[in-house]
Order: C-alpha cells, then structure tokens, then sequence
C-alpha cells in the first residue's frame, strides 16, 4: 500500500504500467478469446471513507474521468466489463454496503460519460441482505443500462435458499440480470466452489 502524498506522485506512473500491460495482453490474445474487467476497490473504499484517504479532488468525477480514460484504452473489438469491489480479504468488505446507493450512481454516470461499450458491470450482495431496501436503487439502472448485461454477486456458499431470495428481491427491481459470486474465487476452496457450482446451476437459467 502506497502512502500519504507519494499517491500523487506514483499514480501517473502506475497509470502507465497498466496501459503498457493492456497494450502487451491486447497484442497477444485473440480479441475473441479477451475480455478485460477492471476491478476498482480502492474507488469505492474511497467513495465509503474507509480504509483510504483521496488524494485528488473533487472525488466522485476525479474517480469517474480515470474509469473513462481506461476504457478508452481498451479495443472495442474486446469484452469489457467493471467489477465494483468491496473486498475480500478473508472473505471479508473492508465496509459491508448499507445498499448499492454507490454502485447504481458510479455505474449510471459511467455509462453516461465513456464513449465506450461496457459490456458487463458487476456488484456484490452480502450474505444477509435479502431485504428490498438494498436492491432499491437498482430501479434507477434499468432505463439507462442499454447493451450493459448486469451481474449481481449474491451467490453465497452452501445457501441456495438465501441465493432464492435475494434473486427474489433483485427481481422486483432489475430485469434480466446475470448471477454471480460477490467477489472473485482465488481464495476459495475446492468444498467451496463445488457448493457455489452448484448453486449457479440451480438457479440459472439459459437462453434457447
């Protein structure tokens, strides 16, 4: 973790080696077999006040101009898709949203200001958030997603029941959205992901 004012200074440099890695994967993978998902952690810590202080101002655009800078990089002939992350040190957000207020507003001002097609954004559910008030904000998402496929990480291990019902309160706000975990699987193990296999196929469905 960088800190204090060497942020400002190692930013644009950062910023670069992330470009060149982009350009390097884009030349290297078939366009056809790429997709590219940018995961921004440090945004939303940001955007809580936890965790991070900003270093630029003001934050919610400085934020969302480096999120329209990046996908501008990207070759439109490739998948690209936002993962908005909340954590998962231990299995663990370093703050559990209080609803996904944030998320809907990043994500509706992301897809207002890029120029670019953003193929998928995805957003975590915690485990014990089955209640309406949580999902509400997603009403806001359904007339301005577009092309935008939305994925909701609300599949929890060994809960196929909870994974019900959080479906269920989604869908009395969200058309058509696409399930998933709330984070990424690196730290999970194999017990783990038989369980999280199983509920994704118990409670998907495929387009004929």
């Amino acid at each position: 973790f960088i800190v204090g004012d060497y942020k400002t200074a190692i930013e644009p440099v950062y910023e670069r080696a992330i470009l060149r890695a982009l350009d390097n994967i884009s030349k290297n993978v078939p366009e056809q077999e790429l997709a590219i998902q940018w995961d921004v952690p440090l945004e939303f810590a940001l955007l809580e006040g936890v965790w991070v202080q900003p270093w630029f101002s003001p934050l919610k655009q400085g934020i969302l101009d480096r999120w329209v800078k990046l996908t501008a990089a990207v070759n439109p002939a490739i998948d690209m898709g936002f993962h908005f992350c909340y954590g998962d040190i231990g299995h663990q957000h370093f703050t559990q949203p209080k609803d996904m207020g944030f998320m809907v507003d990043m994500a509706k001002e992301l897809l207002g200001q890029t120029k670019r097609r953003v193929d998928y954004i995805h957003m975590p559910v915690p485990k014990d958030r089955d209640d309406a008030a949580y999902f509400a904000s997603l009403k806001g998402l359904q007339a301005v997603r577009g092309e935008t496929d939305i994925y909701l990480g609300l599949v929890h291990t060994n809960d196929l029941e909870g994974t019900q019902r959080r479906i269920k309160a989604a869908s009395e706000v969200l058309d058509g959205f696409g399930v998933a975990t709330e984070c990424g699987w690196g730290r999970t193990s194999p017990e783990e992901i038989d369980s999280i296999v199983h509920i994704l196929n118990a409670v998907s469905e495929t387009n004929a």
